[in-house]
Parts: C-alpha cells; sequence; structure tokens
C-alpha cells in the first residue's frame, strides 16, 4: 500500500490541476460576456484590476483568467475598452509570470487602452534584492525559507526559488531598471518607484497585497 502512495498523488494532483484547467475554460465565454455588457451598460473611465484572484476592490473592473473569475480579461491579448477609457490599471504580482513578449503586449495593450493622465501602477518580485540576499546575507533568508516549508540547502536556492518557483519558470523576473524601460518602451512616461500602499493617486493607495517578505518586491507607477 505505502508503495502506491507516491503515483497515487500524483494522480490526484493532475486530476485536480484538469478539473481547474476544465471549468476555466468553461468560464472564459461567458466572464468575457459579461465585461462585455458591463461596458456596454456603463460609462468611462474604468479603473481595471489586472490578476485580481480573490482580492476584489471595490470600484474596479476586476479582471483575471481564472475559474471563478466575474469579468475575463486576457491582458496578452487587445483589450475589448475603446482607446482613451481606461484611468487606471492595477497588477499585483502578474507580470512576473508571463513571458518577456507577453510582458510587453500587456503592456501595450494597456497604453492604448489607457486616457492620457491615466496611471499603470504594478508590483512584482524584485530580481536585483534577491540577487544581493544571495550576495550578502543568504543565512537569515535561508532560515525563514526554511519555516515556511520550502527547500533551502544552500545560499543558491534563493535564486533559484526566484525564477523556477511559483509560476515564475515560464514568466519573466524583473528589476526596476528593466520593467522602468519596458514601461517607456511601452509608451508610458513619469515612471517612478513607490513604497507598498503609498500613492500620488488616492485609488491607488493601499491596495497591494502585502507579500511574505516586502524587501523582496518593488512597485512602479507610470502615466500613459
Amino acid at each position: 500500500m505505502a508503495s502506491d502512495r507516491g503515483p497515487v498523488r500524483e494522480y490526484l494532483a493532475w486530476s485536480k490541476y484538469h478539473a481547474w484547467w476544465a471549468t476555466r475554460h468553461l468560464n472564459r465565454i461567458p466572464a468575457e460576456r459579461r465585461l462585455r455588457r458591463h461596458l456596454a451598460e456603463s460609462s468611462p473611465p474604468w479603473n481595471v484590476h489586472i490578476g485580481a484572484g480573490l482580492n476584489e476592490l471595490s470600484g474596479w473592473l476586476n479582471t483575471d483568467v481564472s475559474p471563478r473569475c466575474r469579468y475575463w480579461l486576457d491582458v496578452r491579448k487587445p483589450w475589448p475598452f475603446p482607446r482613451g477609457s481606461v484611468g487606471l490599471v492595477f497588477s499585483d504580482n502578474v507580470i512576473e509570470h508571463l513571458s518577456l513578449s507577453d510582458g510587453r503586449a500587456f503592456l501595450r495593450n494597456a497604453r492604448q487602452a489607457m486616457a492620457p493622465g491615466g496611471v499603470i501602477r504594478t508590483s512584482t518580485p524584485d530580481a536585483l534584492e534577491f540577487v544581493r540576499a544571495y550576495l550578502d546575507y543568504p543565512d537569515k533568508h535561508l532560515d525563514a525559507m526554511r519555516a515556511k516549508g520550502w527547500q533551502a540547502e544552500h545560499p543558491v536556492d534563493l535564486i533559484r526559488t526566484t525564477f523556477s518557483l511559483w509560476g515564475h519558470h515560464s514568466g519573466y523576473v524583473y528589476d526596476e531598471q528593466a520593467l522602468t524601460t519596458e514601461l517607456v518602451r511601452a509608451g508610458f512616461s513619469s515612471v517612478k518607484r513607490l513604497n507598498l500602499g503609498e500613492s500620488d493617486r488616492v485609488e491607488l493607495r493601499g491596495i497591494d497585497r502585502p507579500p511574505a517578505d516586502t524587501d523582496f518586491y518593488f512597485v512602479l507607477e507610470a502615466e500613459a
């Protein structure tokens, strides 16, 4: 019986994943229709929350590509919003799950949908801070990783986990310089780094989900 535990667990994980994927696929069409209907029945400007998950924000269009999402928005594809109709865009720990080309499409689509003077806010893990921790003070963070049950045998695990866990293996992990460059390339300007929870725009204050370790994340805002 004990020898079957590995295969059984693998099968259950496989079944759970495919059930999630099937439910997600079934939700796409009705959730896309709900978004288009909402846009037809309401007036701009709209504030768009990307990758909302269960963290729905009042006064925002909370979008995602999940089995439960009310409004489906695949940010890699052209957005259904008229040009210049979006006032604010907020993405919290989303862009690192997209490849570089998909991340560029996301930023480009957001810029096209946004009104002049609109603001995009994005938070993401900071690759530079993980490298600094690896070089300068690995033991402190290895202990924290072990306390969470993560594999942390050597200092290099600080780098490995950044680029391989949490879906980052198929995405692109940024530092401030890289993401600033990509925002400007997409047509944004006045890019600035802010602390979690802080913003010049009241609608963007206090909406970040607190990460496990704030030392390893950064927030950028930029104007359309």
